[in-house]
């Protein structure tokens, strides 16, 4: 086993351990990290009069839909029932990207998509969902490069918020600002958190978004369950994704040794159960 793959390798099994049968589905796991972030979020929501209403108003018979909410006692159900697995279908659309760049590398490249400094285009942000995933990926991946001897100099990341709900922009940066305490450690900065309550894709939105990512970022587009809520093809709605993700990365972004020609990485964890086309955007920004 080269070393590049013995470093994969142990970067699934930290997130998801393959346990006592090594055939058998991988189940994947909070990390440290993400249980502690969780765990207080939900405490939060318990001692607020109206977020603690959840318990009352909803079960697992009656989960509240995954829409814009009315109030904190949704934002809070919301949290309960679909935070845990969305975490984990992103993390696993995610680590594919990763895994499938460094596996074209010669060799082990400690910045994850070659890149010190990542934007993080969030749409349909929700809670926060896929932008905390991929940074406790990011510090997964810190470890073990680190563990294998490969140092890096520390990554900063830029999360850009798509979220015209503005219910969940406190729960959101409440367990950003923690996460971004947890990972300083492991050399990974926050940046300050840039909202855009405009929908995607108002022309206001995107000009908000072009405003805000910096030069000499890789920009990576993140979906998570945002092809759910838009009707019609799934198609039509990612290529404008890709198409915009792709042209903020040319104008912007300087590293040579990111993940493609156009700078720009998109993950999105409904997207890969569309069409073919959508699929190669998904591998290949340049589509």
């Amino acid at each position: 086993m080269t070393e590049s793959n013995a470093v994969l390798e142990t970067l699934v099994e930290r997130l998801a351990p393959s346990g006592d049968d090594p055939v058998s589905e991988r189940t994947w796991q909070f990390s440290e990290r993400m249980a502690a972030i969780y765990q207080q979020q939900m405490k939060h929501f318990d001692e607020d009069a109206e977020a603690r209403q959840w318990h009352r108003l909803y079960s697992t018979e009656h989960m509240p839909p995954p829409d814009d909410t009315a109030n904190m006692a949704e934002v809070a159900a919301q949290m309960a029932f679909y935070f845990p697995t969305h975490v984990f279908k992103f993390q696993k659309a995610a680590i594919q990207q990763l895994l499938e760049w460094q596996s074209r590398q010669g060799q082990i490249n400690p910045y994850p998509l070659g890149a010190p400094s990542i934007t993080l285009v969030d749409i349909g942000a929700g809670v926060g969902t896929a932008s905390l995933a991929v940074i406790d990926l990011l510090a997964a991946w810190t470890d073990v490069v680190g563990e294998f001897g490969y140092k890096q100099l520390g990554i900063s990341v830029h999360p850009i918020v798509v979220e015209p709900d503005t219910n969940k922009q406190g729960p959101r940066g409440q367990m950003l600002n923690s996460l971004a305490r947890l990972v300083d450690r492991h050399t990974i900065s926050i940046e300050p958190v840039t909202e855009v309550f405009a929908p995607y894709p108002e022309p206001e939105c995107i000009e908000q978004i072009l405003r805000a990512i910096p030069g000499g970022s890789l920009v990576m587009c993140c979906i998570s369950n945002f092809l759910s809520s838009v009707p019609g093809d799934g198609e039509q709605a990612l290529a404008p994704i890709g198409a915009q993700a792709a042209s903020h990365a040319t104008r912007t972004t300087e590293h040579s040794a990111a993940m493609s020609a156009n700078q720009a990485a998109i993950i999105a964890e409904k997207a890969v159960r569309c069409a073919e086309a959508s699929r190669q955007l998904l591998t290949d920004p340049a589509v």
